[in-house]
Order: structure tokens, then C-alpha cells, then sequence
């Protein structure tokens, strides 16, 4: 679920994931906390990149689809062996979108 974090601490939750340095900057500006802020395509380190371009401004709706979905999939991952979960949790069923 995507907030504003105008009116958060970073002990209400585990994790922020942002998306630009920009964004990055911002959430570790509104203080100290718990919570680990993270760039959201560091679960996608193969595609070389750390930030989300804006499609809105750049063009390109399917690349940064594309993006955003490769590091879904790293995050996911992330998220299953953190917890010791294992690949079987979750199935995604593409053609169902």
C-alpha cells in the first residue's frame, strides 16, 4: 500500500521501500526508527539500475512495468526467506491478469 509519509515514524512498520534517491532521502530525513528503508530495485540487482523512473514524465509505461515487476520478484523472494517460508507459498498465476 503506497502512503504519505508525512505523518509516519519509521517504528510502525518493518520496512519502506522507495521507489528514486529522491524518495530515498526524503523517508531517512523524517527520522530514525526501526524500520529499514530501502531502494526498491535493490531486489532486482541484475537489472543495474536504483531508481524507478516516473513513466508519467519519461515515457515508457512497459519498461518501467517491466522494472517494477522484476523487483516484485526480488522482493518476494526476500520476503520468503526471511520468514523461512520456501518457494512453495506462493503461486502467481500470470494469465489470470
Amino acid at each position: 500500500v503506497a502512503r504519505n509519509c508525512a505523518h509516519f515514524t519509521r517504528n510502525t512498520t518493518d520496512k519502506y521501500l522507495t521507489m528514486d534517491e529522491q524518495n530515498y532521502r526524503d523517508v531517512l530525513a523524517l527520522g530514525s526508527g526501526t524500520a529499514k528503508v530501502v531502494r526498491f530495485l535493490s531486489y532486482a540487482p541484475e537489472l543495474g539500475r536504483t531508481d524507478v523512473p516516473d513513466p508519467y514524465y519519461v515515457g515508457g509505461y512497459e519498461g518501467v512495468y517491466a522494472l517494477v515487476e522484476a523487483a516484485s520478484t526480488g522482493l518476494l523472494a526476500a520476503i520468503r526467506e526471511e520468514n523461512e517460508l520456501g518457494n512453495s507459498c506462493c503461486v502467481v498465476n500470470k494469465s489470470a491478469y
